[in-house]
């Protein structure tokens, strides 16, 4: 029974080393870059980047300062275009998007 115990412990110790190095690696591989878009980036996402919520202020200021906009935040500007009574136009958000593009691609796991 102790030589089993013993053997079990030398396995998990001898096993680690040899894990440790594909952790990062699979990390690695799971992050990638992705481009801001009024038509795919989250709400959230935007708010998050310092960067992004400035060019959403700019551009939607009474949508950027809603107490309600925490509602949307797993949502896209243009899909809440349509919610917006006419205030979030076609014009606003090709503004934006042009801004957007600007910025460095933001990263995602």
């Amino acid at each position: 029974m102790k030589r089993r115990a013993l053997f079990s412990i030398a396995l998990v110790l001898t096993s680690v080393p040899v894990l440790l190095p594909v952790a990062p690696a699979i990390a690695a591989a799971t992050v990638k870059a992705v481009a801001w878009s009024v038509e795919t980036t989250k709400i959230g996402q935007l708010l998050d980047n310092p960067a992004a919520k400035a060019i959403f202020v700019r551009h939607l200021p009474y949508v950027a300062n809603s107490g309600q906009l925490w509602m949307a935040r797993g949502m896209t500007l243009r899909q809440i275009q349509k919610h917006s009574k006419g205030y979030i136009t076609d014009e606003k958000l090709a503004a934006m998007e042009v801004d957007l593009k600007a910025l460095p691609p933001m990263v995602v796991k």
